[in-house]
């Protein structure tokens, strides 16, 4: 780990980067963190020339800091990085992206990671991820919020090689889901909405492009009936092995349609707190019901008293 890091509230500047350098440039670490930093361009192209006469680092963290689009450029991350992770940064405030004409990211890149940060309007947005390389495989913007401008210009710049994106609580709601789905990359295997605004509405959108290499998808906290188990009957992907519908509310004829509809590649279904039909120990025997006969793995209250049971100690609710 580079030591270019502080603990208490201050934050480091240009000075201190001089500093630093020559330790970073020397350094046998494969990863650089910076942590409350606030810097120019010229303490930015410092950093760089140290990370470049490196040549090591394949993992680069920026955490809490300010890190506008100019001084990212700056930093010229080395085609080494295969790993960003930018956490409560502010990578746009300030600057003027519509005319930058320039990628902040290494050509090489396979996991960008935005996390309780700012993306800036549209137009920022849309030039801070128009060049993506064509490496990534994995997109992480959990806890940012995405709006449905944002979003009509982020989703069109979504690479083919995207495997895993993860979007969770970013107040997506379903007019922004709408312009997510159909750029959803083919080859996607992961999706990952976790607590959002999406309701029965966005899953029904979302439910006609949902890729057929999925095989893990998160729609727990969305407010969902089942309304949404009748969009995605039919429609759920045919190696789909995992699916999260944590906290939402089901009947026992949505539980029926649910386990008669997923694809045989199911391995396992969440459904912890759900608020299902009658009394939850009830509705959630009925499920492990439906759930063993094919296999199905549960995560639910009381899963350990119904999986180590069986089919016998819950063949009374079906």
């Amino acid at each position: 780990m580079s030591p270019l890091e502080r603990r208490n509230g201050a934050s480091i500047g240009d000075a201190r980067v001089r500093q630093l350098a020559p330790g970073i440039a020397n350094g046998n670490s494969d990863c650089v963190k910076i942590a409350r930093v606030r810097i120019t361009e010229a303490g930015a192209a410092m950093l760089a020339d140290a990370m470049a006469q490196n040549g090591r680092f394949s993992i680069v963290q920026l955490d809490t800091c300010i890190i506008t689009f100019p001084v990212l450029l700056a930093l010229r991350l080395p085609d080494t990085v295969k790993t960003i992770e930018l956490h409560q940064n502010w990578p746009c405030a300030g600057a003027s992206l519509a005319t930058a004409g320039a990628s902040p990211f290494p050509t090489a890149l396979e996991t960008l990671c935005i996390q309780f940060s700012t993306l800036g309007t549209a137009a920022q947005t849309a030039a801070l991820f128009r060049d993506l390389p064509p490496s990534l495989t994995v997109l992480d913007l959990g806890k940012t919020k995405l709006t449905s401008k944002i979003m009509s210009t982020l989703a069109p710049h979504l690479p083919s090689s995207l495997r895993e994106l993860i979007l969770e609580r970013c107040s997506l709601c379903a007019d922004a889901v709408a312009l997510l789905a159909p750029h959803l990359p083919h080859g996607l295997s992961q999706l990952n909405l976790l607590a959002n605004k999406l309701g029965d509405a966005g899953v029904a959108v979302l439910a006609e492009h949902l890729p057929a290499a999925l095989t893990e998808l998160d729609l727990s906290y969305n407010g969902l009936t089942d309304a949404s188990i009748h969009s995605l009957a039919g429609r759920f992907p045919p190696n789909l092995q995992r699916l999260d519908l944590h906290k939402m509310t089901m009947s026992i004829a949505g539980a029926d349609l649910l386990f008669n509809s997923v694809p045989p590649s199911m391995a396992q279904i969440s459904l912890l707190e759900v608020n299902g039909e009658g009394s939850t120990r009830t509705f959630v025997a009925a499920c492990w019901a439906r759930a063993i006969p094919k296999g199905i793995q549960l995560r639910t209250p009381w899963q350990n008293e119904f999986s180590s049971q069986g089919a016998l100690s819950v063949s009374g609710f079906e």
